[in-house]
């Protein structure tokens, strides 16, 4: 909750931070700037029968966001790169629910199955809710809204921030008409 003169304001850091995850990761895949990590060990996946056959078709999709994946066996891959802003730690989960929800979209274009890895990325690595951030947290996270030109909403559509004036307050506890 922030107050600037007469006004408060109602900020989602979930959803602000979700917002720029997304612009940032979009304006690298969309300038094909993105910038991948090479594991020191890669990592080996195994899949089920139906997220390996779904995933031969969206291999090209996850390497356009900035993995390196290989077939490692009938029904194994080895992802030897990820993404530079992705914790590897976190690819494996990462990767089979991304597999997941494209595999429920089979008519989406290229462009939605990218943006559709994209919000969930975001989502999954944006501050959490709950999360206490320090005064200079709340501060740089609020700087880049700074006319960038950033949706207020999150990419599911979600507000980033509501505003209510004093009058606003006043009315809704009955001290004013």
């Amino acid at each position: 909750v922030l107050e600037d003169n007469n006004t408060a304001y109602i900020v989602d850091q979930h959803a602000a931070h979700e917002r720029l995850l997304y612009e940032r990761l979009k304006k690298q895949v969309d300038q094909s700037k993105v910038v991948s990590q090479q594991l020191l060990v890669p990592q080996i996946l195994n899949l089920n029968y139906a997220e390996a056959r779904k995933f031969e078709t969206l291999k090209k999709y996850f390497e356009e966001l900035g993995f390196e994946i290989e077939e490692f066996g009938a029904l194994t891959v080895s992802v030897r790169a990820v993404p530079a802003i992705l914790n590897a730690p976190e690819t494996a989960s990462f990767l089979h629910e991304a597999i997941g929800r494209l595999e429920a979209k089979n008519r989406l274009s290229t462009k939605d199955l990218k943006r559709s890895a994209l919000i969930q990325y975001s989502c999954k690595h944006a501050i959490k809710a709950g999360a206490l951030l320090s005064k200079e947290e709340i501060e740089a996270l609020l700087k880049e809204f700074e006319g960038d030109g950033v949706p207020m909403t999150c990419p599911h559509g979600r507000p980033i921030m509501v505003r209510m004036t004093k009058a606003e307050f006043e009315k809704l506890f009955k001290r004013v008409q």
